[in-house]
Formats: C-alpha cells, sequence, structure tokens
C-alpha cells in the first residue's frame, strides 16, 4: 500500500492541455480591457461550446452569449417542480454511498426516510428572476482593499500570511441578529450566503453536500452542520467523491487541501485588506418572492475597492495552485500573461467553486470580484505560499466568463422554498447526491435533532 497519496491519482484522467489553452483564450478575450479600461469585448461573436464540456451546458441560456448585464426582466415566474419529482415514498429508502464522513460529509442513516427526489434534468430548467433584494442591516465596517496588491507579478511575488485568526462561521440557530429577525417574523425562508450559494450552484458540483433544514410555525430555517463542507473551499472537484481516498492521511489527501486552500483563502483575505484576521461586513438582506414568501440571508462583503476606472464593494477569493504537473496550467509561468488559462483550468477543475464565488457576490451586493493567484512555494511544502497576482472582475461580466445561468440558480431557491415551506413541522436533511446530481429530502430521526 501506498504510504502517501498523489495528486494524479486524485484525477481520472488527465485534463487536456489544448482544451486549456482554447479556454483560455476565450477567457481573456472576454475579460480583456485596454490601457483605458474599456472592455474589448463585441457582442454576437459566438463560443464553441465543445470547449465546455465539463461545464453542465443544459442550465446555460445563449443570451449570456452576447448579453453584458445578468438582470432579467423583472416579471419572470419559477416553473413549478414537475410532480414526478415531488413524490412521496411509501417506505423509508437507505442511500448508499462511498463517501465516508469525517466530518465535512455526511452519512445517511438508513432509518431515515426519504421523502421527496428532485432529479437534476428538472431542476436545471427552473427560471426565476426575483425583485432586487435589498439590505436590513449592516455590521461592521467595510475595509479598504490594498492596492499594492494590484501591482504584484510573477517576477514581484508576496509570501501569503502564515498564519491568522480565522473567523469562526456562526450557523443560523447561533446566529442572535438572526433569531431576532426570526422572532420578529421578517421572512419566511432563514439562510446564509454559504448555503443559498451552494443550492444555487448545485448542478454544477460533483462534491456531495448536505442542508438541516428545521421547519418551525410559518418558517423555515436552511443551516448548516458543524464542520460541513459548506463552510470550505473546494478543489479537484472534477475528481469523483466516491474515488477519494478520505483515510490517507497526508499533505496532498484530498481533505488536508481542502483544507490547505480554505486557510490560504482566509490568509489571502486578509492581508489584502491589512488585517491580523478575515473580518468581512456582514449584511442581512432580504429578498421577496411574492405570494408572502420572503427570504432572508446573511451575506458578507469583503472589502471596498478603489482604482482609476473600478470603485465599489468587493468579494475576494483565490485560486490555489497545488501542483503545475495535475492542473496542467503553471501559475509561476502564467500568472502574468495568460490568466485566462488559469481560469479555463479552473473552469474544467473547479466549476463549482467558481459559480459558488459568483452567487455569493450577487447575494452580498458585491461590484466586483477580486481574485488572487496563489500557489505553493514548493510543490512538496503545504504550509508556505506565494501571491503572484490579483485579478478584478465585475460581477456581471464574470457571469459571462464561467458561462453561469444565474436564473436558473433563483429559479431552484423559488421552486425549493415553495417545497419546504408545505413540510411538515420538522427537522429534515436535504442532500446532494453525488452520482447523480440531483437533491433529496430525509426525515431525521427524533434522536438526530
Amino acid at each position: 500500500m501506498k504510504n502517501s497519496t498523489t495528486l494524479q491519482d486524485l484525477f481520472q484522467q488527465e485534463v487536456d492541455p489544448k482544451a486549456i489553452e482554447k479556454f483560455g483564450k476565450i477567457a481573456n478575450w472576454i475579460g480583456a480591457v485596454d490601457s483605458k479600461g474599456k472592455k474589448q469585448r463585441e457582442r454576437g461573436i459566438s463560443v464553441d461550446d465543445d470547449l465546455f464540456g465539463t461545464v453542465d451546458r443544459r442550465s446555460q441560456k445563449s443570451k449570456y452569449a452576447t448579453k453584458q448585464k445578468v438582470v432579467a426582466p423583472k416579471k419572470v415566474s419559477a416553473i413549478p417542480l414537475p410532480s414526478t419529482i415531488l413524490a412521496v415514498k411509501k417506505k423509508s429508502t437507505a442511500w448508499k454511498t462511498n463517501v465516508q464522513s469525517k466530518g465535512k460529509f455526511i452519512d445517511i442513516d438508513p432509518k431515515w426516510e426519504l421523502l421527496m427526489e428532485f432529479e437534476r434534468d428538472n431542476l436545471i430548467e427552473l427560471q426565476y428572476s426575483p425583485e432586487e433584494g435589498k439590505t436590513l442591516l449592516s455590521i461592521g465596517s467595510l475595509p479598504k482593499f490594498d492596492g499594492t496588491f494590484d501591482k504584484i507579478s510573477i517576477k514581484n511575488p508576496k509570501q501569503l500570511l502564515e498564519e491568522i485568526k480565522t473567523p469562526k462561521i456562526p450557523s443560523v440557530v447561533e446566529d442572535p441578529t438572526m433569531a431576532d429577525f426570526i422572532s420578529k417574523r421578517k421572512a419566511k425562508i432563514y439562510t446564509t450566503d454559504n448555503i443559498l450559494s451552494a443550492l444555487m450552484s448545485h448542478c454544477r458540483s460533483t462534491i456531495p453536500f448536505d442542508f438541516k433544514i428545521i421547519r418551525k410555525d410559518d418558517y423555515v430555517i436552511i443551516d448548516a452542520r458543524e464542520g460541513s463542507i459548506l463552510n470550505f473551499e473546494t478543489l479537484l472537484e472534477s475528481t469523483a467523491a466516491e474515488n477519494l481516498d478520505f483515510g490517507e492521511e497526508n499533505y496532498n489527501s484530498p481533505l488536508s487541501l481542502i483544507d490547505e486552500v480554505t486557510k490560504c483563502h482566509h490568509k489571502f483575505s486578509a492581508q489584502v485588506k491589512g488585517l491580523a484576521s478575515n473580518d468581512s461586513q456582514i449584511n442581512y438582506r432580504l429578498w421577496d418572492f411574492g405570494d408572502n414568501v420572503q427570504l432572508l440571508c446573511r451575506t458578507s462583503l469583503d472589502a471596498s475597492y478603489e482604482s482609476e476606472f473600478k470603485s465599489g464593494p468587493v468579494s475576494t477569493h483565490c485560486l490555489v495552485e497545488i501542483d503545475s504537473r495535475v492542473t496542467k496550467v503553471d501559475f509561476k509561468q502564467k500568472a502574468d500573461s495568460q490568466r485566462g488559462a488559469i481560469l479555463g483550468s479552473e473552469m474544467l477543475n473547479n466549476p463549482n467553486k467558481l459559480a459558488r464565488w459568483l452567487f455569493q457576490s450577487i447575494l452580498a451586493d458585491a461590484k466586483f470580484l477580486k481574485i488572487g493567484y496563489v500557489s505553493r512555494k514548493l510543490s512538496r511544502d503545504n504550509t508556505k505560499h506565494v501571491i503572484l497576482g490579483t485579478e478584478t472582475y465585475a460581477v456581471d461580466d464574470f457571469a459571462v466568463q464561467i458561462h453561469m445561468d444565474v436564473y436558473n440558480g433563483w429559479g431552484t431557491v423559488k421552486a425549493l422554498s415553495d417545497v419546504l415551506l408545505n413540510l411538515p413541522v420538522g427537522e429534515y436533511v436535504m442532500v446532494r447526491t453525488p452520482r447523480k446530481g440531483g437533491l433529496r429530502i430525509y426525515k431525521a430521526n427524533e434522536d438526530d435533532k
């Protein structure tokens, strides 16, 4: 038996470098700006859909190829979920899975009753455009993004902070501010951006995840378990989750990589704000879906960004290179001149992570995403990293870049909100299945509450 898991073992097949190169050219074309900050994009130019083979093309709408804005017409109704996927099972059904539970992933108890199953093919057809959300309360200040990080390059990198104070992410039921909103019945659905972004982008996920559903009186809480994968950054998503070796304890094991990139994310976000911890401005935002259904979501903004041509609130994230031999794109060679190739590689390897970043930014009402390019200083050392550069993306443009159907994300949320509000009072578990990619709702046992 091997003593360690190599990164190459995590892939079912190698990534085609030619596909990445073609992908990168498209990304470079879409995001290119001239010296005056003007977009060098022409409307109506077609994109070869075959390049997006590992991204769900059925959720893509042709209008995104030619429209810069992701603002839909205001009066669009959600397509109701077909009755065939709302069928109530007559008996308990065990969900057999090879994914082992180590805190981040859940084991399905064979005694849990499977109530509903939502097939992926039906979910990707849902469309909805809500009225613009409004902020009910903001907590904390908005730090300023350090503009010197825009000048970082391959030849002039910055060492990533080695240690910071990692903020604790409270659950919905642990959040006293959310408890106050619930007591005042400000909405019917209460959740967080970590959870909602995962639900909105679930069609791009290959990694299983789960939510806790608490149905009380006339409202629903959608919450995450302590230590859930939803509170972590993911890596190498294109590897089938059931084939990952969760038992291997080494710096390149899947769970070790998840911990590593999550720490890098917090370190980068703190460092670009000049802070000792990744503190953000917390905003509680409300959306009205009509028919007396409102959704209240806790969101966060990371920083305020100002440059000669751009200004506004941003969400900060970082792409982390573990080993260029795996992704076939070397950050230390391409972080300056071929960032499109890097983004193309990430779209192939981590499509769900990019989609979640987009939806978190939309939910928080951020104007830009600030993305850093981070790499291990040495491929065999997971404790030291360097920042090789940063890139700024307008939220609307980023949706176009990653070919994400924003309306489908909202359609999923709207339809499932209606379903959850019609559940009997009790506690449930919603699971994203790793193979078929659908969603399932289980009735939890009394002992599991």
